[in-house]
């Protein structure tokens, strides 16, 4: 999907996010060692989407608030951020780790596809030529590429 150049600094992490979901889903799969998984969600969350979402919600927000369909939709995306937060509080205090990892993986894949197939569509939709330049300043100003060794191959 094409995407603004403004809002491609989170299509690019968007893609390294599907990555990891499909990284944790298949270590499940595989049967692959918890605590190593655990630790490599725990990293991700840590060091790229506690500040991803942080820079999704800096910059969307006021323009998600023009009209009920896009304050619906801003709305899906703060509870899926919260979502993320219960879960990964979960996996700190070890509770239902597997389930816990499984729930991570979907939510983060299904989340990333709302997010540029309905929400970032509607941003650019309704954002102004201005606004849009603004958000892009920001998030090219803020974005630190991801690491491309994510750890251990539990996934293999």
């Amino acid at each position: 999907m094409k995407r603004s150049k403004q809002l491609e600094t989170l299509s690019f992490e968007h893609h390294d996010g599907l990555v990891v979901a499909n990284r944790v889903k298949r270590g499940l799969e595989k049967q692959a060692n918890t605590a190593e998984m655990v630790a490599y969600v725990l990293h991700i969350w840590d060091t790229l989407l506690v500040e991803h979402f942080a820079q999704e919600e800096a910059t969307l927000l006021e323009v998600l608030e023009r009209t009920p369909d896009a304050r619906e939709r801003k709305e899906r995306m703060l509870k899926e951020h919260q979502e993320f937060a219960g879960i990964v509080e979960k996996l700190r205090e070890g509770v239902d780790i597997e389930p816990n990892l499984k729930e991570f993986a979907e939510l983060l894949n299904n989340h990333i596809r709302f997010e540029e197939r309905e929400l970032f569509p509607l941003v650019e939709e309704l954002a102004t030529e201005e606004e849009l330049e603004k958000i892009g300043r920001y998030l090219h100003e803020k974005h630190v590429p991801g690491e491309k060794d994510w750890g251990p191959a539990f996934w293999a």
